[in-house]
């Protein structure tokens, strides 16, 4: 996948690797769908996909490690 800069709009492939991350980490969180933490969630993996974090795993650990 290629980089991305933070404007630039997000292709498919890139929406869903990010679903797919946020369907994951949610439910290894506990997190409830709709929650506020879910959005925080969501929020926090679009900036660290805009930040250049661009595969799954790297993006799972991250959410994983702040969680500790």
């Amino acid at each position: 996948m290629q980089s991305v800069r933070s404007d630039a709009p997000l292709g498919p492939a890139d929406v869903d690797l990010l679903q797919r991350v946020f369907n994951i980490a949610r439910e290894r969180l506990d997190i409830r769908l709709g929650s506020e933490e879910a959005e925080l969630l969501a929020a926090r993996l679009l900036a660290l996909f805009q930040s250049g974090v661009h595969t799954e795993n790297e993006l799972l650990d991250m959410t994983a490690a702040e969680e500790k």
